[in-house]
């Protein structure tokens, strides 16, 4: 977070700027921090300040050396903005060059399709509804959580997860609350 204490950022946010960006996020940056390390030996530019035009000779290196595609340079801005946040004088994302430039790659590179298939859940509804007299425990609590993982936007990822207290009724519809976070949204 050295470039924050250069911006004038004070030492003691430091820690809670970092806390906003997961560990997996984090991981994830590694990669594009080193690339951009290296970039900026080679080309004697200051790590932390690098004007757009570094950025994009720095994306145009990448595009040209690796078959990353466009999600992987989307990432790659978000770590630039955080060393060079304040440098450049306008956020990566919505600096015009950078914009037309990632617009640009996303054309040419881009990303797979999040899911090669989906499914009609009709058959399984129609079973659950079936499911109506004299279940078990076991089997109520199955149809519950399926209804649920179908309703909402995390799906079965919440199975694991799931917690009946965090749920309550609240006249004729249920009201949840996640204790946990999956995933950083934006």
């Amino acid at each position: 977070m050295l470039s924050y204490l250069r911006k004038d950022v004070p030492e003691a946010s430091t820690d809670t700027i970092l806390a906003s960006i997961s560990e997996s996020t984090l991981k994830q940056y590694d990669s594009t921090y080193r690339l951009w390390w290296n970039f900026c030996s080679e080309h004697k530019i200051s790590l932390y300040e690098g004007t757009t035009k570094d950025v994009l000779n720095f994306l145009q290196t990448v595009l040209e050396q690796h078959r990353y595609k466009y999600g992987t340079f989307t990432s790659m801005r978000s770590v630039l903005y955080l060393i060079l946040f304040n440098n450049l004088g306008t956020d990566l994302g919505t600096d015009p060059s950078i914009k037309r430039y990632l617009r640009g790659i996303s054309r040419l590179r881009p990303s797979n399709p999040r899911y090669e298939n989906t499914w009609d859940p009709q058959p399984l509804m129609i079973h659950i509804e079936k499911l109506t007299e004299h279940l078990s425990l076991q089997k109520l609590s199955q149809k519950l959580v399926t209804l649920i993982a179908l309703t909402t936007g995390e799906g079965f990822k919440l199975y694991l997860l799931f917690d009946f207290q965090m749920y309550w009724k609240m006249s004729t519809k249920f009201r949840s609350q996640s204790q946990m976070q999956l995933k950083q949204q934006a």
